[in-house]
């Protein structure tokens, strides 16, 4: 299938490899049925988990820090991440990359999207 991208650049995508619904006219959205939207609903639980342990995001600032601490955290994970030596940390590293995903979008939501106040 040929797929137009924003741009106006065309390519080849598979719709079944990456759960897309194609309309020429319209965006690309997710289809209810697939693994991106399976991920997508545990970042949204992530995030819902979240707000509700700990209180907003004050700032950029503080949204910087919080983003960074799971960064490092993911870091960590994939600096110790050797199979050969019997350290397959790929689901520690998928669990940090959710938690990173959920505070990206609780920093946009907290403090980014709120015209200043």
């Amino acid at each position: 299938m040929i797929r137009r991208a924003y741009d106006g650049t065309e390519g080849y995508t598979d719709p079944d490899k990456f759960g897309v619904r194609e309309d020429f006219d319209t965006p690309t959205t997710l289809c209810d049925d697939t693994p991106r939207h399976a991920l997508a609903k545990e970042v949204a639980r992530e995030l819902t988990r979240a707000q509700s342990l700990f209180p907003p995001i004050h700032s950029p600032h503080e949204g910087l820090a919080v983003i960074e601490e799971e960064w490092e955290e993911f870091k960590q994970e994939v600096w110790a991440f050797n199979l050969n030596k019997g350290r397959d940390t790929r689901s520690k590293m998928r669990a940090e990359l959710i938690q990173l995903a959920a505070m990206c979008l609780r920093t946009i939501h907290d403090c980014i999207d709120k015209d200043g106040q």
